[in-house]
This record gives structure tokens, C-alpha cells and sequence, in this order.
């Protein structure tokens, strides 16, 4: 088995341990100090790339039962419903012509 493979297995098991556990199977599973340093530095790696998309998420959005008062350039006058992939409101468009919409979101 390829060292890179290894590697990805170890850390995959890795990241299935309990963050407190990780450095003691570590050293219990690695074959060698170097082998040990590139789980490390993946498991630091992931840790980087989860924190920056936990900190660029996308803004809360209304609750359910909260209905906006605009979405985009639509004022949204009531909900229709809600399903598996989103809520239907009824909405008014006032530009370039005003009439009545369904805004799916």
C-alpha cells in the first residue's frame, strides 16, 4: 500500500476519534515519527478549512414561520405552502410592471 493511501486511511480513522483522543491514536497507529507529523498536519489542515467555512456561512435566514417583507425586489404578501425543497410565497412585483408572483425559495 502506497504511503499516500496509508496516510488517508490513518486519517480518516482519525478524524472518528474524539478530538481529545487523536494524538494518543496517533501514536499508537503510526509506524513512524514522520508518518505520525502528516496525519498531524492533515487533521490541522481540516481543522483550518472547517473553521474558515464555519466563519463564512451563510447568514441566518428567517424561520419558517417568519415571513420576509421583501425578497429581492419582490415584496412577498403571504406563504402559499412548504415542501421538501423550499417555501412558495405570494409576492408582488412592482417593476417594470406591477402584478401578482409565486417567489419559490
Amino acid at each position: 500500500m502506497s504511503d499516500i493511501i496509508a496516510d488517508m486511511e490513518l486519517f480518516d480513522r482519525a478524524l472518528d476519534q474524539p478530538e481529545g483522543e487523536r494524538d494518543a491514536f496517533i501514536d499508537r497507529v503510526c509506524t513512524d515519527s514522520a508518518q505520525a507529523a502528516r496525519i498531524r498536519e492533515l487533521l490541522a489542515a481540516h481543522q483550518r478549512v472547517v473553521s474558515d467555512l464555519t466563519a463564512h456561512s451563510a447568514p441566518d435566514l428567517p424561520g419558517l414561520d417568519e415571513i420576509p417583507d421583501f425578497i429581492g425586489p419582490f415584496r412577498v404578501l403571504s406563504r402559499i405552502g412548504e415542501g421538501g425543497m423550499g417555501v412558495v410565497y405570494v409576492g408582488e412585483q412592482t417593476e417594470p410592471i406591477r402584478r401578482e408572483v409565486a417567489i419559490k425559495v
